[in-house]
């Protein structure tokens, strides 16, 4: 009924408030966890993702980069290539994700999006280096489309491509 309406409208506020407190530290990605939703839901549409998991979806989307907040803002707000050490901090966002959100049971279905979404298809992403098919289907969809949103985004080191140049991008590097 209302209250359930109400309640599950006050949920997805709160996890939105958290997301934006990420999005607020990080200058690179003021708009990045709507854009990505936006796009994600596309193509979870076009395989044909039932209501309930594009929820999750959304969810998985806002929160994907939560761990973030755990990432000094000197490394990321860096305007330059991160040292080797920088890097490594950087590369925890995933984990610290999963651990800031284990134990909550309604959030159990987004964890893949949280976990998964720096790893790569020829097994050289990040954090367990999980390769093709081992990769939650969540995750390679996450990681497709936030690479694609990075690439046409401006950074401080970099200025951002236009779509075409985007998708050029993504098929040549398809398989990685």
């Amino acid at each position: 009924g209302r209250q359930e309406r109400n309640l599950r409208k006050s949920y997805l506020m709160t996890i939105r408030a958290l997301a934006n407190a990420v999005e607020a530290r990080d200058i690179c990605t003021a708009g990045h966890t709507d854009r990505v939703f936006r796009l994600a839901r596309v193509i979870a549409r076009k395989l044909g993702w039932d209501k309930e998991r594009l929820g999750y979806l959304k969810t998985g989307c806002i929160l994907h980069d939560i761990g973030k907040i755990g990432v000094p803002d000197a490394i990321l707000n860096k305007p330059g290539e991160l040292t080797a050490e920088e890097r490594k901090t950087m590369e925890k966002h995933p984990e610290l994700g999963m651990r800031i959100l284990a134990g909550i049971p309604s959030l159990e279905p987004v964890l893949p999006y949280i976990i998964s979404h720096h790893e790569r298809y020829d097994g050289k992403g990040y954090p367990y280096g999980l390769q093709g098919e081992d990769i939650p289907v969540e995750g390679r969809l996450l990681a497709v489309v936030d690479t694609f949103d990075a690439i046409l985004s401006n950074r401080p080191y970099r200025q951002g491509t236009d779509a075409e140049a985007a998708v050029a991008e993504l098929l040549k590097n398809r398989w990685t």
